[in-house]
């Protein structure tokens, strides 16, 4: 026989009990009968060994076999009663008073490590800040908060966060969605605009009427504030500008944040929430709500602070509140579009709406008393055209015509019949022409000036000479607008233009590109 190397004659105990019995003992004594053989100094080494091995399996068995520790937190602590003080821990959604030990300083808020046979705690807890998202929606006190939580509200404490957190933050929960174990913060103030816009009324060519509407409805109210008193007349809720792409919707609402800022003697835009329809949309259900209560929100917060209302700007605004019933998959709508209603309602905020299809939207949106105002941002027209040609025509060099002559050049070669891009066939064998000018918008305008510098740069650098923008430069311009033009889908452009006469249209045919 061999035990750990050692052989028969090395060692003979009277029974392996013995061998047992000697590796329980606590001390081992030189003296000891287990070490009197042949040859007791290797004898020794391989029994303490073995002591060392056995002892080892033995912890490892017993912490395999003890009990989990669980996690909670701590809600409250009553220390009135120094001898047992106590505390009030959330375990797995359950409220549990225990024994807070003498020699931690633990306070509500914390995590706590408690033993699963006696629920008290030993230890403190590892901080695991994850879980689901709410938005405080208000601070009730120091110890608790209502939130907006899937699609719902509710009541949690507010743990270590109390007296850290205000309505529109974004809070993590412990696994029972009861106690606030983490603040993200204000995350959507990424919307406000980040910059000062420089945008004012006078900056925008054209669009007269809808520039008057928007400052009537913006600016009276302040400052023809007794007259609006007496008729009782309220500040509207809201504004959907309808129009095609480029034609200034989006500078129209910068200039009406401007406008209501300076109103109330800011420098700048405060509380302009500006925001793309679809940059808020999410694939989980209730984050996309819950985004848009937090931008509300922060509105509010904007008009408590200030004293006037903060401008949310939703641009593209048929991707996040479209007709209900009408998604193809998901049906989002079917709840962004109540949480939108609901905030609205409620907001000091103004909103402006900003859409090229309008017939997307929701018949809800639109109603009285919600975003009712709704104001046409159309395609300029020659006098128009004009007027947004001075503004981008300002530090631009000319040459062979005087500002206001070559102002008149480029309109008219903008709106020249022969600037074809379609051909429409009637029944009765009419053709009409579908031109650059029933597609011009405002950024076309500024686009085409732009690219005539450019012309006239590219040659004056290979001249070596500075001359400045020609008629000629223009042409070419327009000329590279038509076939750019050309390359484009105008599906929807041309559905507009055919409206009327739908139902008598043969064929629409587009140019071939010279």
């Amino acid at each position: 026989m061999n035990i750990l190397g050692l052989e028969e004659r090395d060692i003979l105990p009277r029974s392996w009990q013995d061998v047992v019995d000697f590796i329980k003992r606590e001390d081992v004594q030189d003296e000891d009968p287990m070490l009197q053989t042949n040859n007791p100094d290797k004898l020794k080494d391989h029994l303490r060994d073995m002591k060392r091995v056995i002892k080892k399996q033995i912890e490892d068995s017993r912490k395999l076999s003890t009990p989990p520790f669980l996690f909670g937190i701590v809600v409250a602590t009553d220390k009135k009663d120094d001898k047992n003080p106590t505390a009030v821990i959330l375990q797995s959604g359950r409220l549990l008073e225990v024994y807070l030990p003498k020699d931690k300083d633990i306070l509500p808020g914390h995590s706590v490590k408690i033993s699963s046979q006696t629920m008290q705690i030993v230890d403190w807890g590892q901080e695991y800040p994850f879980g689901d998202i709410g938005l405080v929606r208000h601070v009730i006190d120091n110890k608790t908060s209502e939130i907006t939580y899937n699609n719902g509200k509710r009541v949690v404490l507010n743990g270590s966060y109390a007296g850290k957190i205000e309505a529109g933050d974004r809070v993590v929960l412990d696994s029972s969605a009861s106690i606030i174990v983490m603040s993200l913060g204000k995350s959507e103030q990424r919307f406000l605009y980040g910059c000062e816009s420089d945008v004012t009324w006078e900056s925008i060519g054209g669009q007269n009427h809808a520039k008057n509407k928007l400052k009537e409805a913006l600016e009276l109210p302040y400052s023809e504030k007794d007259l609006f008193k007496f008729y009782n007349k309220k500040t509207p809720k809201g504004f959907l500008l309808v129009g095609p792409p480029g034609c200034g919707k989006t500078m129209l609402i910068e200039a009406a944040a401007n406008s209501i800022a300076k109103t109330h003697g800011q420098k700048s835009a405060t509380g302009f929430i500006f925001i793309k329809g679809a940059q808020i949309l999410e694939p989980l259900v209730g984050v996309a709500e819950q985004t848009l209560e937090q931008i509300f929100i922060t509105g509010e917060e904007h008009f408590k602070k200030n004293g006037f209302p903060a401008i949310i700007a939703i641009d593209e605004a048929e991707a996040l509140l479209r007709k209900r019933g009408s998604g193809k998959s998901s049906d989002i709508e079917t709840t962004i579009v109540p949480v939108f209603l609901s905030q609205v309602n409620n907001s000091h905020s103004i909103v402006i709406l900003a859409t090229n299809k309008p017939e997307m939207l929701d018949e809800a949106v639109t109603r009285d008393k919600r975003i009712n105002h709704i104001i046409e941002v159309g395609r300029p027209d020659p006098e128009s055209a004009k007027a947004i040609a001075l503004i981008n025509l300002k530090d631009v060099p000319l040459f062979g015509l005087s500002k206001d002559e070559m102002i008149d050049y480029i309109v008219s070669e903008l709106y020249s019949p022969n600037n074809v891009l379609y051909d429409v066939t009637k029944v009765d064998g009419q053709k009409i022409t579908i031109n650059l000018s029933h597609i011009i918008n405002g950024a076309m305008i500024s686009g085409t000036i732009d690219d005539a510098v450019s012309v006239a740069l590219d040659r004056d650098r290979q001249s070596g000479k500075q001359t400045g923008v020609t008629t000629d430069d223009v042409k070419k311009a327009v000329q590279g607008k038509v076939k750019a033009q050309l390359l484009l889908d105008h599906s929807h452009d041309i559905a507009e233009f055919v409206k009327d006469f739908v139902d008598d249209v043969i064929s629409v045919t587009q140019r071939q590109i010279r």
